[in-house]
């Protein structure tokens, strides 16, 4: 304590400190999503918009968030026992994301919560869109919110402006597989 009264003191640099890790904290919310954490990737996601409202990369991890949440409703994180723990972290092991996704449709619970994620995830990209319609990653999270929602032509329509608007994307060759299968598909419906 005597060492640190003796310092000089100098001025906190708080803008520098947060634009270095803010990097950090975006790589931090893409692991959440990876490593399937939906609820803690949100809350991460939605503190982050709150303290920086105009940041659209932030905005569109937040869609992302809620587009990963699937058919999860929200958790009390209060109310879960150590049972209730050990129970999710066996169904993460042993099952796909895919296999508990669909046991979660199989309820009424899920199917709501599945389609009230949905609705948050596509408003979030549509409010980033609103704001930047040049921003490409917006359009492909909200491609994916519209196949999901089985709204095929305009799941093809949001695709295709991502690969106009982000033709040097690295996921490109994806998203034009997912857009020659909505282009099938909708030929097929006609």
């Amino acid at each position: 304590r005597a060492r640190v009264a003796g310092l000089v003191r100098r001025e906190r640099q708080r803008d520098a400190f947060e634009s270095a890790v803010m990097e950090m904290r975006t790589l931090t919310i893409e692991d959440y999503l990876q490593d399937d954490f939906p609820h803690t990737a949100v809350a991460l996601a939605e503190s982050l918009v709150e303290r920086y409202p105009t940041d659209l990369r932030l905005l569109q991890l937040l869609g992302d968030a809620w587009q990963g949440m699937g058919a999860q409703g929200p958790i009390d994180p209060e109310t879960l026992s150590s049972s209730d723990k050990r129970q999710n972290r066996r169904d993460r092991a042993r099952k796909t994301r895919a296999q508990r996704l669909a046991e979660l449709l199989e309820t009424e619970e899920g199917r709501a919560a599945y389609a009230e994620n949905l609705k948050r995830a596509e408003e979030t990209y549509q409010r980033v869109i609103a704001t930047d319609a040049a921003f490409a990653p917006a359009y492909r999270g909200l491609g994916e919110v519209y196949e999901q929602q089985k709204r095929t032509r305009d799941a093809a329509e949001a695709y295709l402006t991502y690969v106009k608007q982000a033709p040097e994307a690295p996921d490109r060759p994806i998203v034009v597989g997912r857009l020659r299968l909505l282009t099938t598909l909708l030929k097929v419906e006609q």
